[in-house]
Protein backbone atom coordinates (compact mmCIF):
# COMPACT_ATOMS: atom_id res chain seq x y z
CA UNK A 1 0.00 0.00 0.00
CA UNK A 2 1.47 3.35 -1.07
CA UNK A 3 0.71 6.44 1.21
CA UNK A 4 0.99 10.17 0.73
CA UNK A 5 3.44 11.87 2.40
CA UNK A 6 0.14 13.68 4.21
CA UNK A 7 -0.71 10.15 5.82
CA UNK A 8 2.60 10.34 7.38
CA UNK A 9 2.14 13.54 8.70
CA UNK A 10 -0.82 11.68 10.69
CA UNK A 11 0.62 8.58 11.92
CA UNK A 12 0.97 8.24 15.46
CA UNK A 13 4.82 8.51 16.25
CA UNK A 14 4.66 4.95 17.26
CA UNK A 15 3.16 3.68 14.11
CA UNK A 16 5.60 5.94 12.25
CA UNK A 17 9.04 4.95 13.82
CA UNK A 18 8.36 1.23 12.79
CA UNK A 19 7.10 2.05 9.41
CA UNK A 20 10.43 4.35 9.21
CA UNK A 21 12.87 1.69 10.41
CA UNK A 22 11.26 -1.17 8.22
CA UNK A 23 11.36 1.00 4.88
CA UNK A 24 15.14 0.74 5.24
CA UNK A 25 15.27 -2.29 6.50
CA UNK A 26 17.19 -1.66 9.91
CA UNK A 27 16.65 -3.68 12.89
CA UNK A 28 15.89 -1.23 15.84
CA UNK A 29 19.89 -1.58 17.41
CA UNK A 30 20.94 -0.82 13.48
CA UNK A 31 18.56 2.26 13.35
CA UNK A 32 19.59 3.67 16.41
CA UNK A 33 23.15 3.51 15.94
CA UNK A 34 22.48 5.34 12.81
CA UNK A 35 20.58 7.85 13.68
CA UNK A 36 22.68 8.13 16.93
CA UNK A 37 19.98 7.28 19.60
CA UNK A 38 20.35 4.08 22.29
CA UNK A 39 18.00 1.20 21.13
CA UNK A 40 15.94 2.06 23.96
CA UNK A 41 14.75 4.96 22.23
CA UNK A 42 13.74 3.29 19.62
CA UNK A 43 12.05 0.84 21.11
CA UNK A 44 10.07 3.25 23.60
CA UNK A 45 8.92 5.31 20.36
CA UNK A 46 7.42 1.84 18.97
CA UNK A 47 5.62 0.73 22.12
CA UNK A 48 4.41 4.54 22.52
CA UNK A 49 6.02 4.55 25.71
CA UNK A 50 8.06 7.96 24.03
CA UNK A 51 6.56 10.39 21.92
CA UNK A 52 10.46 11.51 20.52
CA UNK A 53 10.95 15.42 19.44
CA UNK A 54 9.77 17.34 16.39
CA UNK A 55 13.64 16.56 14.82
CA UNK A 56 13.11 13.08 15.36
CA UNK A 57 9.32 12.95 13.99
CA UNK A 58 10.52 15.00 10.91
CA UNK A 59 13.45 12.53 10.10
CA UNK A 60 10.89 9.61 10.36
CA UNK A 61 8.31 11.23 8.22
CA UNK A 62 11.12 11.71 5.52
CA UNK A 63 12.90 8.64 5.94
CA UNK A 64 9.08 6.68 5.70
CA UNK A 65 8.03 8.64 2.89
CA UNK A 66 10.29 6.84 1.23
CA UNK A 67 13.22 9.38 0.54
CA UNK A 68 16.01 7.70 -1.03
CA UNK A 69 18.69 9.98 -0.07
CA UNK A 70 17.44 10.07 3.86
CA UNK A 71 17.46 6.05 3.54
CA UNK A 72 21.03 6.30 1.81
CA UNK A 73 22.27 8.66 4.06
CA UNK A 74 21.47 6.37 7.35
CA UNK A 75 22.92 3.81 5.76
CA UNK A 76 26.10 5.01 5.43
CA UNK A 77 25.90 6.44 8.99
CA UNK A 78 25.52 2.59 10.24
CA UNK A 79 28.51 1.86 7.83
CA UNK A 80 30.54 4.39 9.68
CA UNK A 81 29.55 3.47 13.20
CA UNK A 82 30.26 -0.36 12.37
CA UNK A 83 33.62 0.65 11.04
CA UNK A 84 34.51 2.73 14.34
CA UNK A 85 33.37 -0.13 16.95
CA UNK A 86 35.39 -2.56 14.70
CA UNK A 87 38.65 -0.40 14.50
CA UNK A 88 38.06 0.55 18.40
CA UNK A 89 37.60 -3.21 19.53
CA UNK A 90 40.97 -3.95 16.65
CA UNK A 91 42.72 -1.33 18.51
CA UNK A 92 42.06 -2.84 22.03
CA UNK A 93 43.68 -5.59 20.66
CA UNK A 94 40.38 -7.54 20.50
Amino acid sequence: MTRTYDEYLEMDLKELAKVARLKIGMTQTNFARAIGMSPSSISWWETGMSNGGGASRVLLEIVASGNEGAANHLKERLYRALREEYEAKQSAGG
